[in-house]
C-alpha cells in the first residue's frame, strides 16, 4: 500500500479528535447547531415572557419557563465549552506543525551531515537523499531522468561511502544517527 507521507500528515491534522472520533469540522458544526438551538430556546422563553407580562391571565407557567431557562444556560455552557475545546485544538495543531518543522530542520541537517562526512557528490546526495524517502531505482532513476543502471552505480558508491552494504543497512545507520542510540557491544535486551 502506497502512501503519500505528506497527505498522511495533512489527514492526521484534519482528523484531531474532538471527542468519539469527531473531526475539527464536525466540531464546528456541533458548535453552530448548539449555537443556533441556544438562539431559539432564548427566543421562545422571551416571548413567552413578554406575552405573560402582556396577558398576566393567561396560562403562563414558572415552571415551565424555569426548565427552559435551565435548558437555555445548558446549552450556552455546551457551547461553551465546545469553542474552547475547539481553541484548545488549534493551539495543538499549531503546536504539532512548528514541532514537525522543527523536526524536518533537524532531520535535514542530520541527512546533510552525514552526506557529507561520506563526501556524498551532489548526484550522490540526490541518490541518498531519494532513497531514504522510500523511491526505489527505478523511480529515482525517472525522477532523476537517468538509466536505472547510473542509479544502481550511485548507490553503490553511497554505501561504500557509508560502510554498509544494503539500503536497510543504510536506512539502519542513518536511523541510529537520528535517534543517537548507542548501545553497548554485549548488551542484552
Amino acid at each position: 500500500m502506497d502512501q503519500n507521507p505528506t497527505k498522511t500528515v495533512s489527514n492526521l491534522k484534519n482528523m484531531i479528535s474532538v471527542g468519539a472520533g469527531f473531526t475539527r469540522r464536525q466540531a464546528t458544526l456541533l458548535l453552530l447547531v448548539q449555537v443556533f438551538c441556544g438562539l431559539i430556546l432564548v427566543v421562545d422563553v422571551t416571548s413567552e415572557l413578554w406575552f405573560a407580562l402582556r396577558i398576566p391571565q393567561g396560562s403562563f407557567s414558572p415552571v415551565h419557563i424555569l426548565f427552559e431557562v435551565i435548558a437555555t444556560l445548558i446549552v450556552a455552557a455546551s457551547a461553551f465549552l465546545t469553542f474552547r475545546h475547539i481553541l484548545v485544538l488549534q493551539a495543538k495543531i499549531s503546536d504539532g506543525d512548528q514541532k514537525l518543522d522543527r523536526l524536518r530542520h533537524d532531520f535535514d541537517e542530520v541527512l546533510r551531515g552525514l552526506f557529507q562526512k561520506w563526501r556524498l557528490s551532489q548526484s550522490e546526495t540526490d541518490v541518498a537523499l531519494l532513497t531514504v524517502r522510500g523511491l526505489g531505482i527505478a523511480e529515482i532513476a525517472n525522477n532523476r531522468h537517468t538509466k536505472q543502471g547510473t542509479i544502481k552505480a550511485q548507490l553503490s558508491n553511497i554505501f561504500r561511502k557509508a560502510g554498509v552494504s544494503s539500503r536497510p543497512e543504510l536506512l539502519s545507520l542513518i536511523m541510529d544517527e537520528l535517534l543517537d542510540f548507542k548501545a553497548a557491544p554485549n548488551e542484552t535486551y
